[in-house]
């Protein structure tokens, strides 16, 4: 039997809560490895991501964020194969090359679990 969305390394749970920073100016800048485009900091990253595994077999390595204001949500949000129980999800694209990031998520709390390896830090570039 083939198991949809299941996580791969620890029991899944949704982010715990922190204060939402407006700015990612605010620590260490993270970029979309596509086109550079700032998409959070390091200081909106939350407890709760991991190796997750979607239905068609591609494994994620997922960091959970409180905000990504590069971001921009497309889609009505789903329950169906959701990691995180209880939380619907729609897609997280980069909001200046349109590569899609990771997901959204909504329910008792809201966060985006984003794609490590799409994000990069300036200190990468060098």
């Amino acid at each position: 039997m083939i198991q949809a969305f299941h996580k791969t390394d620890r029991p899944s749970a949704p982010p715990k809560s922190a204060p939402s920073p407006t700015d990612t100016t605010l620590g260490q800048p993270l970029r979309c490895a596509a086109c550079l485009a700032e998409v959070t900091s390091d200081q909106a990253c939350v407890d709760g991501g991991g190796r997750f595994t979607n239905p068609a077999g591609v494994t994620y390595d997922v960091v959970c964020f409180s905000s990504a204001p590069g971001c921009y949500i497309q889609g009505d949000p789903i329950v169906d194969f959701s990691w995180f129980p209880g939380h619907a999800w729609c897609f997280a694209l980069c909001g200046a090359c349109h590569q899609h990031l990771g997901w959204y998520y909504q329910g008792p709390s809201k966060f985006f679990g984003l794609i490590r390896d799409r994000l990069v830090s300036p200190a990468a570039d060098r």
